[in-house]
């Protein structure tokens, strides 16, 4: 049996992913106990260090999917099969279409120059019939010219809610934990993409997580308010043969927008070989492309109404 500890007061720390199920939880020593006293509570870089070592062990990964897509209208949801392939740092693609592939209804995907999203649900901008396939360079997103950003797509807060983010050095958190009952939360101050304050919060369960169920319950994106703008809530996990903790249930949602992808992952597979070309965008049949550096649709001149967006304008 393998252990991750972390005693602050005893300055004991013994890391280690892949656990037995039927290993102590990290967090507590005894799951039958009243909660823990300040002594007891790990420190900031012990559970910063065991998210890193889950996501050393996965380079890369590939999923079947069940997706069920909801926009929050009467009679929105479905449920489609779908693929995901994602590797380290940036590469990300997932894809969903209807039985026998009659239609595409989602298109997420990143890889080192640029990102891009597509949901077919999703409502169109102003000026729009329909919910065009949005696209982005890095370079404009860094040099603060995205100025309309209608749906808060960040595929790096996806690959981190898978468990194959970046998550050190310690020093990016805040250097106290938020400690609960039965929760610990590490926070991270960022900025939007439009340069405003926003909080990344890592939520984990203070008992033993046996079993599927999850040490980290929660990946949550907020606003300076505490505002929630998305959330990833994993309710099940499944280890392979890395010992890698991979969720196996996932809810992605935008409480703004009304939307929710709740996904089941299938037939897992880590580190195998994942082709280059899984991360090109392609243009979509009869769907427009909006660039949203320039607030152009390709291929015309004029530009949509830049209204609002989940961050506003600067």
């Amino acid at each position: 049996m393998r252990r991750f500890s972390a005693l602050l007061g005893l300055g004991l720390l013994v890391l280690s992913l892949g656990c037995n199920p039927n290993a102590r939880n990290i967090l507590n020593k005894d799951h039958n106990k009243q909660p823990l006293s300040p002594q007891e509570v790990p420190t900031v870089a012990a559970l910063v260090h065991y998210m890193d070592e889950n996501a050393g062990r996965m380079k890369s990964l590939r999923a079947d999917m069940s997706l069920s897509v909801a926009d929050g209208g009467p009679g929105q949801l479905i449920t489609v099969p779908g693929q995901m392939v994602c590797a380290q740092p940036r590469n990300f693609r997932l894809k969903a279409q209807g039985p026998l592939g009659a239609k595409d209804h989602v298109d997420l995907g990143s890889n080192d120059q640029e990102f891009w999203y597509w949901i077919r649900q999703a409502a169109p901008p102003k000026g729009l019939n329909s919910s065009p396939q949005f696209y982005c360079s890095y370079q404009a997103l860094q040099e603060g010219k995205v100025r309309y950003l209608p749906f808060p797509f960040q595929p790096d807060w996806i690959m981190e809610a898978l468990g194959m983010g970046q998550y050190g050095p310690a020093s990016r958190y805040e250097p106290q934990l938020i400690v609960e009952a039965e929760k610990l939360k590490l926070v991270e101050k960022s900025r939007s993409p439009q340069g405003q304050p926003v909080r990344k919060v890592t939520v984990f369960n203070r008992r033993e997580a046996t079993g599927n169920s999850p040490q980290i319950t929660d990946y949550l994106l907020e606003d300076e308010s505490g505002k929630v703008i998305c959330a990833a809530h994993v309710t099940e996990v499944q280890r392979d043969k890395s010992r890698g903790v991979i969720p196996r249930r996932l809810e992605l949602s935008w409480p703004e927008q009304k939307m929710t992808l709740k996904m089941t992952l299938n037939n897992v597979e880590v580190n195998s070989p994942v082709p280059p070309t899984a991360f090109v965008r392609q243009p979509l049949s009869n769907i427009p492309s909006f660039d949203l550096a320039t607030g152009r649709v390709d291929g015309q001149p004029n530009s949509l109404q830049r209204a609002g967006g989940v961050y506003g304008q600067r």
